[in-house]
């Protein structure tokens, strides 16, 4: 028990939490509020592009698994010896991952701010706030995700220079 609270109480893992709970809002914003029917067609909330939203909601998904997946390694490795002998490859794996999920959460907080800046003010005022609020919010938490994930790079690279421990 004291095990799962020390490696709860961990700030690497507060902050894969904090990812793991982020994207799932950016993706279930994305999901949920971003298309809206145009005539006898669906459309994007972000000026009637697809791609933006598509690629949102792909990176929010594969976002909530790599932070998903990096708890349990964290949890397997902080709670037995297994990962013990593969510590320095799973730490440069982890950093890679982390810059990657940066950069694409950079890149699609970009392309869905760009898409939305494009769209006109009379268009914003007829689609409705829940819209306006899904819009803003995917791409707020895009944008955080980016920082959280340059966050989760830097501990994962604090962990390489970390002394071994005897078991």
């Amino acid at each position: 028990m004291t095990d799962v609270v020390a490696f709860l109480g961990k700030p690497a893992t507060i902050l894969r939490i904090v990812e793991l709970i982020f994207a799932i809002i950016v993706f279930g914003t994305l999901a949920d509020n971003g298309t809206i029917k145009l005539g006898d067609k669906e459309g994007s909330i972000f000026n009637n592009k697809m791609p933006p939203l598509n690629f949102g909601i792909a990176i929010g998904v594969l976002g909530f698994l790599d932070a998903t997946a990096w708890l349990c390694v964290s949890f397997l490795h902080h709670t037995s010896g297994l990962l013990k002998p593969y510590k320095p490859t799973v730490n440069y794996v982890r950093i890679g991952l982390d810059f990657f999920f940066s950069l694409m959460f950079m890149i699609a907080g970009a392309a869905l701010a760009a898409q939305w800046n494009k769209v006109s003010s009379d268009a914003k005022d007829a689609i409705g706030s829940k819209y306006l609020n899904a819009a803003r919010t995917a791409i707020a938490f895009s944008f955080f995700l980016w920082l959280l994930y340059i966050a989760s790079a830097y501990f994962s690279y604090t962990e390489l220079s970390e002394p071994e421990e005897d078991y």
